[in-house]
């Protein structure tokens, strides 16, 4: 009977394991469509985000290539251009239940 059990909870162990690295290395994916489908959503305008780089363990990251589009009453195809935005996580957060904090956001010369 204990066999059985230890074979149980390392067969649940690698399976854990298995989807979390999963998670680590789809991450910037999983990121990059939840900004495509909410910022659109939010905005009512096309968006999109192009590279999405972040690194759990200092918090860093960078997203390229945010392209906001334009409400259709407008004739501009965007409403913000391509630069480049950094950010900085609270890593305590990412781990918690609670809500991710967001401690810095810098948008490097952004064309408006």
């Amino acid at each position: 009977m204990s066999k059985k059990i230890i074979i149980g909870l390392f067969v649940l162990i690698v399976l854990l394991a298995m989807g979390a690295s999963y998670l680590w290395s789809n991450l910037g994916g999983i990121i990059e469509k939840a900004v495509d489908t909410y910022g659109t959503e939010a905005t009512q305008t096309p968006v999109r985000l192009g590279n999405v780089k972040l690194s759990l363990t200092t918090g860093e990251g960078s997203l390229s290539d945010l392209s906001v589009g334009t409400p259709t009453a407008f004739s501009a195809p965007r409403t913000l251009y391509p630069a480049p935005i950094t950010v900085q996580l609270d890593t305590r957060s990412v781990t918690g239940t609670g809500p991710i904090i967001i401690k810095q956001v810098v948008i490097d010369k952004p064309e408006v």
